[in-house]
């Protein structure tokens, strides 16, 4: 057998998860390979991307690529759901004038897009090539096994494994880390039309630029997704129960579909005289799954292959491409500072889990009976702003828009993320978040403290003979960031987390440097005692001392105003 040439990274799939990752990672100079069992482009069901996307694609430098493409432009959706079959629709300009937008595309063209751009990134791209097993030491994955386009037997070290591999998910099935969601067991048929009339035909009301919304249909076995590609193509699936395959094996694949979109008042209107490209019809089953994992030694897993939630929010590729590149984050980081490697790992973990939990929730919740649109409008805003900043409607196109709680557009993420502070607030709670990181600061995460910046205008007005303590349900962690979006690693810092008690949960992120006055405080000592004891820690220089007391005071007063601490 013969042995590849080592690499940093070895990524198993080339779709939108792999090509992601591998693209950045090659980016920062990191000597990649991507094993791709396919030849691109290669046939994939049209798809809905969300403007979450986009974000991803401009950190990779591929947007002006995917631009020039020519897909469908998706500015909104428009639903008939619910106990009225009155159609709603949603424009994603309503909460991000910057993200006005996403695209339809047709996966195939796009999937090599990308995948080409992995290699003009640097990356070694090796189509054509099935992964056949797993390198393991001592319980860590440190390469893979593989047949060559000539069918070779061939290895492939590494230092790190990404299992992109999509639904096949190798290491999640090898490891048994799948679970299905026994709510979500659905089927799913799909085929491509040409000749079929455009939406605003059917929902004269929208206007011309609303001919690219994604048109979502519920029918009593299910629901039918009506989507514009480029070309005059349609993509048309239908959704249905595992519990209609009784009914699909009767009937045939082809013909169940067809009976239930002409059945369909709205999609038959839009497919009068449409003519379907193939003679068959392709079908996914078993459609919801979440791994129990998403990480261990030597690998993580990314997008399909950690998870796959329900098409409903059309956030597949999103998953998989805002996955990814937080697999690339917490991976550069590891290689970099191997002593953050742990740290990272759980970062990727706890992030892409939150967000997939999200969209699992709220794919959950539509199913549960015909509910009525504000009862969508209220999940959402459940799931991603309990502080409720924002309204509803703004609260769920938010999260079908992709961005979940962490919209991209900068001013209106800094309101959204701190919970709706008030600036002074902001200034004083956050005066250390600069895009910029101390010097010294990783090999200072559980040593010597570096206390942020302090501006010579802050103005402390606590007491400092009270002895502040956490509030209920409120505590700190190590975790951590990326702080700009020319950033390559992460950057450790603490979370300071309100996670229960009587006010609404809270996430509060400070330098790590503050972890020496986070760790006093505790109900017992003064801030008198707390400034004492942090200065004493930066030695008996005058100025210094000053800077420091401010620090510790400005902090303090920040998170006594945000009711994060008590006062006795």
């Amino acid at each position: 057998m013969n042995v590849h040439d080592e690499y940093d990274v070895v990524v198993v799939g080339g779709g939108p998860a792999g090509s992601t990752a591998a693209s950045l990672l090659a980016q920062w100079g990191r000597k990649v390979l991507v094993l791709e069992k396919e030849r691109f482009p290669r046939f994939h069901i049209g798809e809905s991307l969300l403007p979450g996307t986009l974000r991803v694609m401009k950190r990779l430098g591929v947007l002006d690529k995917v631009e020039r493409a020519g897909y469908t432009r998706k500015y909104g959706a428009s639903y008939i759901w619910g106990k009225s079959r009155d159609p709603w629709t949603i424009h994603f300009s309503e909460v991000a004038e910057d993200a006005a937008h996403a695209f339809q595309v047709d996966r195939a063209s796009f999937d090599k897009l990308l995948l080409d751009h992995t290699r003009e990134s640097g990356g070694t791209v090796m189509e054509e090539c099935r992964v056949t097993g797993f390198i393991e030491e001592e319980g860590r994955i440190v390469g893979v096994k593989y047949l060559d386009q000539t069918q070779t037997p061939r290895i492939a070290l590494c230092q790190l494994c990404i299992d992109a591999s999509g639904q096949s998910s190798l290491l999640g099935s090898h490891l048994n880390l799948r679970q299905f969601n026994p709510a979500l067991r659905n089927i799913a048929l799909f085929a491509h039309f040409q000749g079929s009339k455009s939406v605003v035909e059917l929902l004269t009301s929208l206007s011309p630029r609303d001919a690219g919304n994604i048109f979502i249909v519920a029918t009593k076995v299910g629901w039918i997704w009506y989507i514009p590609l480029r070309g005059g193509r349609f993509s048309v699936g239908l959704v249905t129960a595992a519990g209609s395959s009784n009914q699909i094996n009767k009937l045939g694949r082809k013909s169940f579909y067809l009976k239930t979109l002409a059945g369909t008042p709205e999609i038959a209107f839009l497919l009068e005289g449409a003519r379907m490209e193939t003679e068959s019809v392709s079908t996914i089953s078993d459609w919801s799954y979440i791994c129990r994992s998403f990480r261990g030694p030597g690998f993580l897993l990314s997008g399909d292959a950690a998870c796959f939630v329900d098409p409903i929010l059309s956030t597949g590729v999103d998953l998989a491409m805002e996955g990814a590149l937080k697999a690339a984050f917490a991976i550069n980081t590891a290689l970099s500072t191997p002593e953050l490697g742990d740290r990272a790992m759980e970062w990727y973990e706890e992030e892409y889990r939150n967000t997939a939990n999200n969209f699992l929730q709220m794919a959950e919740h539509w199913y549960h009976g015909q509910r009525n649109q504000n009862s969508w409008f209220w999940k959402a805003r459940r799931l991603v702003d309990p502080e409720s900043n924002m309204s509803i409607r703004q609260a769920f196109i938010l999260l079908s828009a992709g961005f979940d709680n962490q919209l991209k557009s900068v001013a209106y993420a800094k309101q959204f993320y701190f919970g709706g502070f008030s600036a002074p607030q902001l200034k004083t709670i956050y005066e250390s978040l600069d895009n910029g990181r101390p010097e010294g600061i990783v090999g200072a995460v559980d040593s010597q403290p570096i206390l942020p910046p302090v501006s010579t205008t802050s103005q402390a007005g606590i007491r400092d003979d009270i002895c502040p303590r956490f509030g209920e349900g409120v505590h700190y962690r190590p975790y951590m960031s990326y702080m700009s979006s020319r950033d390559s690693k992460l950057l450790p810092i603490i979370q300071v987390l309100r996670e229960s008690g009587k006010l609404a949960p809270l996430r509060v992120v400070l330098s790590c440097g503050t972890q020496p006055i986070l760790e006093r405080i505790d109900g017992k000592r003064s801030v008198r005692d707390i400034l004492t004891e942090v200065t004493g820690l930066f030695g008996n220089e005058e100025e210094t001392n000053n800077k420091v007391r401010n620090s510790v005071l400005v902090l303090l007063q920040g998170l006594s105003e945000a009711r994060l601490i008590e006062q006795d």
